[in-house]
């Protein structure tokens, strides 16, 4: 601990070697809290071990910076736009599997964001210029001996090291290396296997230790343990069961058998959810590619995450939508590995689901800002799908050209709308998909600023999904309907549209109540636009404090970007010029990381740049210039509060960054 911490001190990049399952996350975490006082920004960690593509690094670095929005320009571009400005620790976790990626990474970080101090951890060195390596070693016998303790006394209440089994006690510790999970899973054994017996049977090195927990197992838990490492995150008992269970384990029998397998210490539970050590869950994955089922249970997987993207569309409206959201999101290791297996298969029905399963996730890529990421999933699945027109792949086209637009490619999404809209009409399709593809081809249109053709392109959408009682398409047709209308000038128009969408909302519900949070959002966003235009701001002010309060809730940050960028302009026009400062200082936070501001709209660009003058006038440029730094330089819930409270300035507070450790210590 002291001599990580003192090479924090030092350097700018330090990396935690040794071999898995020695305590290099443990030791990794501990001294992170440890010299986080050092960072005002504090300390952010990307756990690496899920990831299932190299190329998805910046992803899960931008996650862990709290980024997970809509960048409208290249993703890595965009984290290293986000750290030039910051000083903070970044914990990057189990790096060895895309060393290559995280060496790029780390060397571009050290160049680029000089107040960004990086701590890895890997079973080897990044080998980047001014990396300082600090080589984990195995524990000594006593301090062997005192984990074994700890940990044999959680197994057999009771246990303590005696004269009497002292010397089979460092017998273990000698064969196990001073490996620290070696000892964990060897001392979790003594429930069933007395110490002297465990002492004669153990054999060596961290495998064999995992090996010989494995063979102990009874064949139902050998079976289920190498079931679950087709987990790259936590699980579900509920996915165990769906994906894990049949021949030789009844889905029955997959809760009972879970809890011996959380008993001998090959899976860890946290609250509802499970996960397998790295380690742990390598050795699962090999037994289960030698046994020949993998196949089978990755087509189940990918079945039972489709089924669960399926439902999420079919639910989108129900109350429990922001539930259902973070379900997802809890899951989204597990939906990236089951994505890059799908896709990457030979199997033609598996890349066919793997297709559907990206477009099906398309309310859940938008809502949670993963816009790049979608895109990037179904620009896979149309490299990999058979050649020729088919359903699958005009529903990647024009589900990624929904995706485009916020995502900063407009014209790439109408060229891609456009083919999959002929090809679903080539199809004969009368259905969802020509339906869909019309609804998302006027998205497209609108951000291109083909304003003609995107209202075509409405008409066709609403009497398609008119016509087939599409409910969600028909929400998002009036959201998107109202920003044309707004933008073109016809506001009578875009307030009905608004309405529209909100009494069909509210009809929709039993009470009369809505529970449905994203669509309500956009459509009070937009019904905010429109009576700012028409000069009701009283209306439009409560229409943003509404929409923002709805979008924190989901950390949608385009949305909350332009409530916040729309609360700006309001306060301007009342003379409120300290609150215009710090709101559009916490605008320009997210449009930094979105990476353009308001997608580039002319029009509001515009009233950004008569909203900033207004208060440097009033304010004066020092006065501005600090108000401004001090919106960007909050959390955004409290940033929220305060302007959904009509506060006129932003307090300051103390201390760091909030958070800065959030992931669970494991060894490993």
């Amino acid at each position: 601990m002291a001599e990580v911490s003192r090479l924090l001190a030092d350097a700018r990049l330090v990396t935690v070697t040794g071999p898995g399952g020695i305590g290099k996350t443990r030791l990794a975490l501990r001294a992170a809290r440890q010299s986080g006082d050092r960072y005002p920004d504090g300390v952010r960690v990307a756990e690496l071990a899920g990831l299932a593509d190299p190329a998805l690094l910046p992803h899960m670095v931008a996650a862990a910076l709290g980024m997970m929005r809509q960048e409208t320009r290249q993703q890595p571009d965009a984290v290293l736009h986000y750290l030039r400005s910051r000083r903070l620790l970044l914990v990057l976790d189990t790096c060895e599997h895309v060393i290559d990626e995280c060496a790029l990474f780390a060397e571009a970080v050290l160049r680029d964001a000089p107040g960004v101090t990086i701590l890895a951890t890997s079973r080897q060195a990044l080998d980047v210029s001014g990396e300082c390596v600090y080589q984990l070693a195995p524990l000594p016998v006593r301090d062997s001996s005192d984990l074994f303790a700890q940990c044999a006394a959680a197994a057999v209440p009771g246990f303590s090291v005696t004269d009497d089994n002292r010397e089979d006690v460092t017998g273990v510790c000698r064969r196990l290396e001073g490996i620290p999970l070696a000892i964990e899973l060897a001392a979790a054994r003594l429930r069933s296997i007395p110490l002297r017996d465990l002492n004669a049977r153990l054999g060596s090195s961290l495998r064999g230790t995992i090996r010989w927990s494995y063979e102990l197992c009874d064949p139902a838990e050998q079976l289920l343990w190498e079931r679950l490492s087709l987990f790259a995150g936590p699980f579900s008992a509920g996915a165990a069961r769906d994906v894990c269970s049949g021949h030789g384990v009844p889905p029955g029998d997959v809760m009972l058998t879970l809890v011996g397998l959380v008993e001998k210490s090959v899976v860890a539970r946290d609250g509802d959810r499970y996960r397998m050590l790295d380690t742990v869950r390598e050795f699962g994955a090999g037994m289960l590619a030698r046994s020949g089922q993998e196949r089978i249970y990755r087509g189940r997987q990918a079945g039972w995450y489709l089924e669960m993207a399926r439902s999420f569309g079919e639910h989108f409206l129900d109350h429990d939508q922001p539930e259902r959201m973070r379900a997802l999101r809890a899951e989204h290791d597990n939906l990236r590995t089951t994505l890059k297996y799908a896709l990457g298969s030979d199997s033609e029905r598996l890349v066919r689901d793997g297709a559907e399963l990206a477009s099906s996730l398309y309310g859940y890529w938008m809502a949670s800002g993963l816009l790049r990421e979608g895109r990037y999933w179904l620009g896979m699945a149309l490299e990999k799908l058979p050649p020729g027109p088919s359903p699958e792949r005009a529903w990647a086209l024009v589900t990624r050209a929904f995706l485009g637009p916020v995502a900063g490619e407009p014209e790439a999404a109408v060229a891609e709308a456009a083919e999959g809209v002929q090809m679903a009409r080539d199809l004969g399709d009368d259905g969802p998909l020509l339906a869909r593809g019309c609804l998302f081809r006027q998205f497209a249109l609108m951000f291109a600023g083909q304003s003609e053709d995107a209202f075509a392109a409405g008409d066709e959408a609403r009497r398609r999904l008119s016509a087939l009682e599409d409910q969600v398409g028909m929400l998002i047709l009036e959201g998107q309907t109202a920003y044309l209308q707004s933008t073109s000038g016809n506001l009578p128009e875009a307030i009905e549209a608004c309405k529209r969408g909100l009494d069909r909302l509210s009809e929709g519900s039993p009470d009369g109540k809505i529970g449905e949070q994203w669509l309500q959002g956009f459509l009070y966003l937009n019904a905010g636009l429109a009576r700012f235009f028409q000069g009701g701001y009283d209306d439009a002010e409560r229409f943003c404090c509404r929409a923002l309060a709805i979008q924190v809730e989901l950390q949608d940050i385009h949305g909350c970007s332009y409530a916040l960028e729309g609360l700006a302009w309001l306060a301007a026009n009342k003379d409120r010029c300290a609150r215009a400062a710090w709101l559009q200082g916490a605008a320009d936070h997210l449009w930094r990381e979105l990476g353009a501001r308001l997608v580039n709209d002319f029009l509001l660009e515009e009233l950004h740049r008569q909203t900033e003058e207004a208060a440097r006038r009033g304010l004066g440029d020092s006065r501005y210039g600090e108000l401004f730094a001090r919106g960007g330089g909050q959390p955004l819930d409290r940033v929220a509060a305060y302007a959904v409270g009509d506060a006129d300035d932003l307090p300051l507070i103390d201390g760091g960054a909030d958070e800065p450790l959030r992931r669970a210590e494991t060894s490993g």
